[in-house]
């Protein structure tokens, strides 16, 4: 009599290892699967993403987690894979530029972990713009709690809005330079 058990799948490539990566890469053929999800953001029409995820620390908490930002393009699969780099992110309502937090520039590698906001071309792996944080004392996010929990583009690509681990609400305008300005 013939079988009726189903034959088993074929077997799928490994999925790449997100914390193996240390360098700017083009993700490889398939989704990276991130081990915590903590942002997202999604183009205006739905072409495009941008994910943060964090590897939790395999040894003693703190000692050796990461983090890491992802782009990509759903139309054409291209997607580049920003070790280092942390949520909060946002996307533009067109898709072209992306804000994610970066290590500063003066960071040595895997010693730094401040980051502060930056905008990046999509699927770029370096920033084309460092955006300032309020100077200590104008606002209640000062050098003590530059952290940022939330970002936004507005409609026009514009402004860019966020909100600090301490509450303010923040806005830059992008077409000048200088500073975030706390709102009220």
């Amino acid at each position: 009599p013939p079988s009726s058990a189903v034959p088993p799948a074929p077997a799928s490539p490994p999925a790449p290892k997100v914390d193996d990566v240390s360098e700017p890469t083009l993700a490889p053929q398939g989704p990276v699967m991130p081990h915590h999800l903590t942002h997202g953001s999604l183009s205006a029409d739905g072409s495009r993403v941008v994910a943060a995820w964090r590897v939790p620390p395999r040894n003693r908490a703190g000692t050796d987690g990461s983090s890491a930002v992802g782009a990509w393009d759903l139309g054409t699969g291209d997607a580049v894979v920003l070790p280092g780099a942390a949520g909060p992110v946002a996307l533009s309502p067109d898709g072209a530029t992306m804000m994610a937090m970066f290590p500063p520039q003066d960071a040595q590698p895997g010693r730094s972990r401040r980051v502060e906001p930056v905008l990046l071309r999509f699927g770029q792996t370096e920033p084309f713009q460092r955006l300032a944080l309020p100077d200590a004392g104008t606002s209640e996010t000062s050098a003590t709690d530059p952290s940022l929990v939330a970002a936004a583009f507005d409609p026009s690509a514009r402004w860019l809005l966020a909100v600090s681990a301490s509450g303010a609400l923040l806005r830059w305008d992008l077409a000048k330079p200088g500073p975030a300005q706390p709102l009220d």
